[in-house]
């Protein structure tokens, strides 16, 4: 099998997950509602895809595709990682706070969304990254978003930042 389709393995019961040197396509819902799903290890011969601690990002490291619902509560997104896919967080209700690099340039729409649990998000680049605006659709209402000293201004001016709970860091 080359390709892991829309919600193939949805609401299963896995706990960790193996991905073949020979998948080449594995689809955003793939794993929706895989609620005890703790980590995902891509062979390290795949040529498309790679694993960073358990997260699923393309070969290139650059692009977090997807993060196990019952991962760890508190998460540092390597600095390689440029973009969050859309959906890559989905009901992660065990995140409670997680770190993003200065090379985040964008995140995608729903990427957060059911995120029940996630209270803090520490972001150490001065310009907004790019957000859908469901991005943290379903979120804690408690959600505070914590940039760099001197940038609330440029995240309150930004239209999809603007509504959100942000505070600069010390």
């Amino acid at each position: 099998c080359r390709s892991i389709g829309w919600e193939s393995f949805s609401a299963c019961s896995l706990i960790s997950v193996n991905i073949p040197r020979n998948v080449s396509f594995i689809d955003k819902l793939a794993f929706n509602r895989c609620y005890k799903l703790v980590s995902i290890n891509v062979d390290s011969e795949n040529r498309w895809y790679a694993s960073i601690d358990g997260m699923l990002c393309d070969k290139k490291q650059e692009t977090l595709i997807y993060y196990p619902a019952a991962g760890k509560k508190i998460i540092n997104i390597p600095n390689t990682v440029k973009e969050i896919n859309e959906y890559a967080f989905y009901d992660c209700t065990s995140l409670t706070s997680m770190l993003l690099p200065k090379s985040i340039a964008g995140i995608g729409d729903n990427a957060f969304t059911g995120c029940t649990n996630l209270t803090k998000i520490y972001i150490n680049r001065e310009e907004p990254p790019f957000i859908e605006k469901r991005t943290f659709y379903r979120t804690n209402g408690e959600l505070v978003i914590y940039v760099p000293k001197g940038c609330k201004e440029r995240y309150k001016n930004s239209e999809t930042w603007r509504t959100l709970n942000i505070i600069e860091m010390e």
